[in-house]
């Protein structure tokens, strides 16, 4: 399973969730099966609207879920659209937060109109 995080320093599985997803700098990508973990630079951070902006960032990578801390509705309808899961993401590192997901223990974020 390949695993994106927004970060604001690329710390390898030590990064820390970035708070927002359109304007973290940084997209850590981690393949849970290989252990390989790339990192992507957010060539839309700066713009007005990050969030929906950012899908462009990520438009050729390939991912199965997302940990975010916060995400605009327009993004998240977009990705679910995209079949991604998105579960928020908790203090700690991405390591950490990785756990806390295999236990089944991150709230899944779902669309207002679901």
């Amino acid at each position: 399973m390949k695993i994106c995080v927004p970060v604001d320093q690329d710390n390898g599985l030590d990064s820390i969730p970035s708070r927002e997803f359109g304007s973290a700098p940084l997209f850590l990508i981690h393949d849970t099966s290989s252990g390989a973990t790339d990192v992507i630079e957010n060539m839309e951070k700066d713009i007005y609207d990050g969030s929906f902006s950012s899908l462009k960032t990520l438009g050729n990578e390939r991912f199965d879920l997302l940990l975010v801390g916060d995400i605009e509705d327009e993004a998240l309808r977009e990705l679910k659209g995209m079949g991604k899961n998105i579960y928020r993401a908790i203090a700690g590192t991405v390591d950490g937060n990785i756990k806390v997901l295999d236990r089944g223990d991150l709230y899944e974020i779902t669309c207002s109109d679901e």
